[in-house]
C-alpha cells in the first residue's frame, strides 16, 4: 500500500506540472469535470479504505509514525426531533434564567423587545431550523437524546491536522 499511497501524494505535484492554462473555455471545462469526477472517485474510494481501516483497527486508537494518533471515533445520527416538545422545554428553561429578563447589572426588568430579542437568541443557540443543537441544549441542561431518535452506527477515522 505504499506505492499506492505515494502514487497519490505525487499527483498534485503531477498535475501542477502538466497544467497549460489555456484561452479555450472548453478545455477549463473538460478539466474541471475531470478533477470533479476525480474528486468523487477519491471520495468513494477514501470511504471503501476508511471501512476496511475501521474494520481492521476496531475502536481503538493507534499512533502511525509519520501520521500521529489516530482515533476510531463515533458519531451520533439524530433525526426525528419532538419541536414541540424541544421548544416547550427551552422555553421553560429560559424563563429561570434571570439575564434573559432582567438587566444584570440593575435588576430592571427589561423592554419587551429586549426580552424578545434574549429568548430569539438563546433560541438559535440551542435550535437550528434543522436540527437541535446539541451544544446550546446542553449548555442549559437539556438532553438531545429526549428530543430526537438516535442512530451510533456511523463511524470515522480521524487524523491530526496536517500541512500540505
Amino acid at each position: 500500500m505504499t506505492a499506492l499511497s505515494n502514487l497519490i501524494r505525487s499527483w498534485p505535484d503531477a498535475m501542477e506540472t502538466a497544467y497549460t492554462p489555456s484561452d479555450i473555455t472548453e478545455d477549463f471545462v473538460h478539466l474541471l469535470a475531470a478533477l470533479r469526477d476525480a474528486r468523487a472517485s477519491l471520495a468513494t474510494f477514501a470511504d471503501r479504505v476508511e471501512r476496511d481501516l475501521l474494520a481492521v483497527m476496531g475502536e481503538r486508537s493507534i499512533t502511525v509514525e509519520g501520521v500521529g494518533l489516530v482515533e476510531a471515533k463515533k458519531s451520533v445520527r439524530r433525526t426525528k426531533w419532538d419541536h414541540d416538545s424541544l421548544v416547550a422545554s427551552i422555553v421553560s428553561r429560559l424563563a429561570d434564567e434571570p439575564d434573559v429578563f432582567f438587566d444584570p447589572e440593575d435588576g430592571v426588568l427589561l423592554p419587551h423587545a429586549r426580552i424578545g430579542h434574549n429568548v430569539a437568541r438563546r433560541m438559535r443557540e440551542c435550535i437550528s431550523f434543522g436540527a437541535g443543537k446539541v451544544t446550546g441544549m446542553r449548555a442549559i441542561g437539556l438532553s438531545p437524546d429526549e428530543f430526537c431518535e438516535e442512530d451510533e452506527s456511523h463511524w470515522s477515522v480521524k487524523l491530526p491536522s496536517r500541512s500540505l
